[in-house]
């Protein structure tokens, strides 16, 4: 619940809590369109993040993605790094209970890789 320009108790309208894992030129335009996403607010950013967390208005700022899921279980992430960072940091989402993954590139470089991230998912 908020309190609206009078005072009185309303129902938050947000639904969807994102973070943004990596903030390279890339997450820096998912920040940008996650933020025209009606119910939805960027809560947290990871990896990089100084800058884009300040254009953004986004306090909760952490160096890597497990400090992030440690202290903010998001309902999106969207993780936006190398590829070979992806495995480590879709399981930690996934053992945070983030309910939705979501990567810009390729999820793994072999597919042993990618299919720890599908068991990790798998819940």
């Amino acid at each position: 619940l908020m309190n609206d320009s009078h005072g009185e108790r309303k129902k938050s309208t947000i639904e969807y809590r994102a973070s943004i894992i990596g903030c390279g030129q890339i997450g820096q335009q998912y920040a940008k369109a996650y933020t025209t996403y009606p119910g939805t607010e960027i809560v947290a950013i990871a990896e990089q993040c100084k800058v884009v967390g300040e254009h953004f208005k986004v306090c909760a700022l952490y160096p890597e993605a497990e400090s992030l899921v440690r202290e903010v279980v998001p309902n999106i992430a969207v993780i936006v790094t190398p590829t070979k960072y992806m495995k480590a940091i879709v399981i930690a989402c996934a053992e945070a209970s983030v309910k939705g993954i979501s990567t810009e590139k390729p999820i793994a470089a072999v597919l042993a890789e990618a299919d720890k991230m599908v068991e990790a998912c798998n819940w």
